[in-house]
């Protein structure tokens, strides 16, 4: 049986089908900002799912994340450093409005693309544990933390 993809997983290959490399150049940093969920306790998870996404994207391995917001509070906001130089600023907050929102800004060295979405109800995977455990700790200890072995 095949695995239906997630909202976030189908975006990614959408963007790497429609070749944005050859608009954008290489890419150097992605802002994300996503409000696709209003259950506070689903924020760390999305930001779980994105970060590995986006080192796909720049193909290049992750160094360290850190991490601020509390789930709590409706917002976690994750600074990813990969080892080619590139960077994303990743915001997962709880959705505040009728319906999920999802704000793409990709800058590549060449140019940049700008995407938005409102997609409706969306299906999330929980993130990469790996990746959840590397936020958890920047998060709990205030700095960054070191991303190992993460997809």
């Amino acid at each position: 049986m095949p695995i239906t993809p997630t909202y976030l997983e189908s975006l990614h290959r959408a963007m790497a089908a429609a070749g944005i490399e050859r608009r954008i150049g290489t890419p150097v940093a992605l802002r994300a900002y996503f409000q696709l969920t209003a259950d506070h306790g689903l924020l760390l998870g999305v930001l779980a799912e994105a970060a590995p996404l986006a080192g796909r994207g720049f193909s290049s391995p992750p160094l360290r994340v850190y991490a601020q917001g509390a789930e709590r509070d409706g917002y976690l906001t994750a600074l990813v450093e990969f080892a080619g130089g590139q960077t994303a600023v990743l915001t997962a907050e709880a959705c505040r409005t009728e319906e999920p929102q999802l704000l793409i800004l990709l800058i590549g060295n060449q140019g940049a693309l700008q995407y938005q979405d409102t997609p409706g109800r969306v299906a999330l995977a929980g993130g990469d544990p790996v990746w959840r455990a590397a936020i958890r700790e920047s998060l709990e200890s205030g700095r960054p933390a070191m991303v190992k072995h993460a997809a």
